[in-house]
């Protein structure tokens, strides 16, 4: 087990999003390793960009509905997102763990951010 799979693994699950277990990575930074979410932020943003990704996540619309709570639609568009991005990235690096793409993309979108972090930091 490398020193990312202990320290991700060690990170506790914040909230589960279409079956994926999600993860708040801010503690990572701390730990010293943004270079490892650097390399998933290049690929996602790069070369997977192609896998469709973002399209997937952009038709889930918005996040929260009305209500406050997560929509259905936005936690598939998500799920799915998260599971493009495992499947490229699985052949063409960096990762193929689904549950580490949908900890990524909870940390790099802003949505979807300010949701996990607040419950891991106690406020959601």
């Amino acid at each position: 087990m490398t020193r990312i799979d202990r320290a991700f693994a060690a990170l506790p699950i914040i909230d589960t999003f279409d079956g994926l277990r999600v993860r708040w990575l801010g503690p990572l930074v701390d730990q010293g390793h943004d270079a490892w979410m650097g390399e998933l932020a290049e690929a996602a943003w790069g070369y997977l960009e192609l896998c469709g990704w973002q399209a997937a996540y952009g038709e889930g619309g918005p996040m929260l509905g009305p209500d406050g709570a997560v929509r259905p639609t936005w936690e598939g568009a998500f799920g799915q997102a998260a599971r493009l991005l495992a499947e490229e990235g699985g052949r063409a690096g960096p990762e193929g763990d689904p549950e580490r793409w949908a900890a990524w993309l909870a940390f790099e979108l802003s949505d979807p951010h300010r949701w996990i972090r607040g419950k891991a930091e106690g406020g959601g």
